[in-house]
């Protein structure tokens, strides 16, 4: 879900940082400079602290260097934890008899599939408002008390970086294929706030597995005012 500032095919766009819903790009702008800008009148005063980072010319979230360093497997156990970890419909079990769930497969799946090659896991995971936990709090309090992480995250983790890094699926009922989706909303912001509906028809172009809805962005999805 795209929140903040963006530019969709070179038309700037604003989207309320807690909901993701459409607003006026000019009075947003207008606002964010005023909040910002120096005070003439008035003795200098230390600037805040930039929320964001530039990594490989992409913007990222600052956690991505105040959060705790933790191993590739934990940070996207994390995520997952922090995205689906509800997410305890349609189990299956891995070739060595782990337990995965489908919300969480397919959590996982969406960051494989924006790994590139100047874009790692950890690049994907905090890239500007990409992941609302690398914002709000959550995965920072994640990857401090890792002990909170389920097993079935860390399952899920294990399967997607077994897919990244060795191109395998190593759950035989999930072909890679059933997980091609690059992006997910929550289920009632695409069916309540945004026309999502009325641009992905067809059950090929979209999957919703129990809260989560995962598709591949178009840029025709607007928030409905």
């Amino acid at each position: 879900m795209l929140k903040g500032f963006a530019q969709i095919d070179g038309v700037n766009y604003y989207f309320d940082e807690e909901t993701g819903v459409m607003q006026d790009f000019e009075k947003a702008l207008s606002e964010y400079r005023k909040e910002f800008a120096d005070n003439s009148n008035s003795e200098k005063t230390e600037q805040p602290e930039s929320p964001y980072v530039t990594v490989h010319n992409t913007v990222m979230h600052s956690t991505y260097n105040s959060d705790k360093n933790n191993d590739e497997r934990t940070l996207l156990a994390a995520i997952i934890y922090c995205e689906a970890g509800n997410q305890k419909h349609f189990p299956y079990k891995t070739i060595d008899g782990k337990t995965v769930y489908k919300g969480m497969l397919a959590v996982g799946y969406v960051i494989a599939n924006r790994v590139t090659d100047n874009l790692g896991i950890k690049e994907v995971i905090y890239r500007k408002n990409m992941f609302q936990p690398t914002r709000n709090g959550r995965l920072t309090d994640m990857l401090n008390n890792p002990q909170k992480i389920s097993a079935d995250a860390f399952n899920a983790a294990d399967v997607v970086l077994y897919y990244i890094h060795n191109n395998i699926e190593s759950v035989p009922e999930y072909p890679v294929s059933n997980f091609k989706w690059g992006n997910f909303w929550g289920r009632k912001y695409a069916e309540h706030l945004t026309n999502f509906f009325s641009v992905f028809k067809g059950d090929n172009e979209y999957e919703i597995i129990q809260d989560h809805i995962f598709f591949n962005y178009k840029m025709s999805l607007k928030a409905n005012k």
